[in-house]
């Protein structure tokens, strides 16, 4: 697993416990609102980095965002089976 999804994992959990220990939210609100904003802010990113390509570059930045993305999902699954 990379250094940044390491990174990114703990800043997520560190968002979530600020927001339910100093602010008082339910785990679950705490939960929806950094899951959402990372997935909204994710998606606006890869909209703004296939926009910005050329029209013939975009099948090769789709197939390594694709390669890139399953490689750390597979990382994770390995890391929460224990494996």
């Amino acid at each position: 697993m990379s250094w940044i999804t390491i990174l990114t994992m703990l800043v997520l959990a560190v968002t979530s416990a600020m927001l339910v220990m100093i602010y008082g939210w339910e785990p679950w609100q705490a939960f929806a609102v950094v899951s959402g904003g990372t997935i909204f802010v994710s998606l606006l990113l890869l909209a703004a980095l296939t926009w910005s390509s050329s029209p013939s570059d975009r099948a090769g930045l789709w197939q390594v965002i694709t390669t890139e993305m399953r490689k750390e999902l597979k990382a994770l699954f390995v890391l929460f089976r224990g494996k």
